[in-house]
């Protein structure tokens, strides 16, 4: 297990290509059940599980190659778990068939279900910042972009 995370962290090239193509795979998945009719509540959780997981495994692997700011992956995994618990708790208990089911939502997240559009930019836009985030912490000087300076060591 460590020979394959000190890969990862050396050599950040297959992880920045094979992530985004599994993301590219999950979306397509997702439409194919809804077309051909096949969802699933069991479909559902599987996907969502699956989602917090490959983000899991990035955060961790990124606090792992910058424990000096291990407070920034770790909370940013924290809220990405906790909310995406309690969205599915929530509809649970109100009887509400999927997470996504918005009639009793704030409009931030009628917002995010009802626009795929909006909420397709919101998710890339989180994968792209995370894996940029890894790009720069795996290999630090094959790029131009210094750390910000509120990291430590950044600003340098």
């Amino acid at each position: 297990m460590a020979r394959r995370a000190s890969r990862a962290a050396s050599s950040p090239l297959p992880t920045t290509t094979s992530l985004p193509n599994s993301f590219v795979c999950d979306e397509l998945d997702g439409r194919a059940a809804r077309y051909f009719d096949q969802a699933s509540v069991y479909g559902a959780v599987l996907d969502m599980v699956t989602d917090r997981l490959s983000t899991a495994g990035l955060l961790t692997l990124l606090a792992a190659l910058r424990p000096a700011s291990l407070w920034i992956p770790l909370s940013l995994l924290s809220l990405d778990i906790a909310s995406h618990w309690a969205a599915a708790h929530a509809a649970a208990a109100s009887g509400a068939a999927s997470h996504k089911d918005t009639r009793n939502a704030s409009l931030i997240v009628r917002l995010y279900y009802r626009h795929r559009l909006f909420m397709g930019a919101c998710c890339v836009s989180c994968e792209v910042l995370y894996l940029a985030a890894y790009a720069l912490a795996a290999a630090p000087g094959r790029w131009s972009v210094g750390a910000p300076a509120w990291l430590p060591g950044g600003g340098s």
